[in-house]
């Protein structure tokens, strides 16, 4: 009866917690996405008065994307949050132009480095949120850009993508968390390994399998196989 009793109090607790998560991101959603509609549509007044140069035009262009592209970053970060499986936007996506445009918007964003060099071997079809898709590639290849100086080269071919660069290889404790084999801490050190444990998460959602091929004083690479790949449109 005890044992009972505590383990009823102890559901009793547990169920309170996920309420207060979940109002914590019901509130985290609306508080997130307003600002970005408030931009959004001081970007539309703007635009409607017809008082822009060409060169304005094209900053404005920039911000529009940014804008998208936070709150796809958004939208995608709750789904994880919530672990929510259906109602997912999937799609037939080729990913050599999902590539080609993720390095353009980073080429944009990180002050012209043209280091990150596309190379299309074969055709890759998937079935996946294209937004999903597009967060995973920028993160990843985003890390190598800001981890590294040299080069580095997106590989697409017939049933994988491929992101080497020539760092220094990645950490122990990062590819633990590439790899599943190690959870965020609560320590002061989990902030540094966030961005790669949400690419996990993200390549989970998607059903893509991310591996290590190589990470080692001559750099790393990193490929990600999508399991839903798509022959024929």
């Amino acid at each position: 009866h005890s044992i009972a009793l505590t383990f009823n109090r102890f559901l009793d607790e547990l169920e309170s917690y996920v309420r207060r998560e979940q109002s914590l991101l019901n509130l985290a959603s609306h508080e997130l996405r307003t600002p970005i509609a408030v931009m959004s549509g001081a970007l539309e007044v703007i635009e409607s008065r017809d008082q822009l140069s060409d060169k304005d035009r094209a900053t404005l262009l920039r911000v529009r994307r940014s804008c998208d592209e936070m709150r796809d970053n958004v939208n995608i970060l709750l789904k994880l949050a919530r672990r929510e499986a259906e109602g997912r936007a999937n799609e037939v996506i080729e990913l050599s132009p999902l590539a080609r445009q993720v390095i353009s918007d980073l080429e944009m964003s990180l002050n012209g480095t043209d280091r990150v060099k596309l190379n299309k071997v074969s055709e890759l079809r998937v079935k996946a949120d294209p937004a999903m898709a597009g967060m995973l590639l920028r993160n990843i290849i985003q890390n190598a850009v800001q981890h590294t100086k040299g080069e580095i080269e997106v590989t697409v071919s017939e049933r994988s993508v491929e992101i080497e660069d020539s760092g220094t290889g990645l950490s122990a404790d990062q590819q633990a968390i590439l790899l599943r084999q190690k959870s965020l801490s609560n320590d002061g050190t989990a902030l540094s390994g966030l961005g790669l444990y949400i690419v996990t998460l993200m390549a989970e959602r998607l059903d893509w399998l991310l591996e290590i091929t190589q990470t080692n004083e001559n750099g790393t690479k990193i490929r990600l196989s999508p399991q839903q790949c798509v022959n024929k449109l």
